[in-house]
């Protein structure tokens, strides 16, 4: 069970309850952390920067920055290799996750959640 908590910093700190309770701090993004998720052992996390980045769950290390929002990332959701990401951009972008690349741009009058 993860329970994610925000840093004014950009930061995301994650406690993972596995037997005994430990937190990673997860560092990269510029800006608050809006949302995160959890994918085929990567934690997936969306900023007011602007940013979805990629982290392995392994160690507190970014893997990919994935770029092309151009407002805060609101929301995502995870299936497989394949996130849909919801910004204040009024887009909702499908993001290939063994690639690393938008596939897809869907426009909206505004995002909340995708799911």
């Amino acid at each position: 069970m993860e329970e994610p908590q925000q840093q004014g910093d950009g930061q995301a700190a994650v406690w993972v309850y596995s037997g005994a309770p430990h937190c990673c701090v997860y560092k990269g993004h510029t800006d608050s952390v809006i949302c995160l998720q959890s994918a085929e052992g990567k934690l997936i996390s969306g900023s007011v920067d602007t940013t979805i980045r990629v982290w392995s769950v392994q160690q507190p290390a970014c893997e990919n920055v994935l770029q092309g929002h151009s407002d805060w990332v609101r929301c995502m959701d995870c299936s497989g290799s394949v996130l849909a990401s919801g910004s204040d951009d009024h887009t909702v972008r499908i993001w290939d996750l063994t690639t690393n690349a938008c596939v897809a741009t869907h426009e909206a009058q505004s995002v909340n959640c995708v799911q």
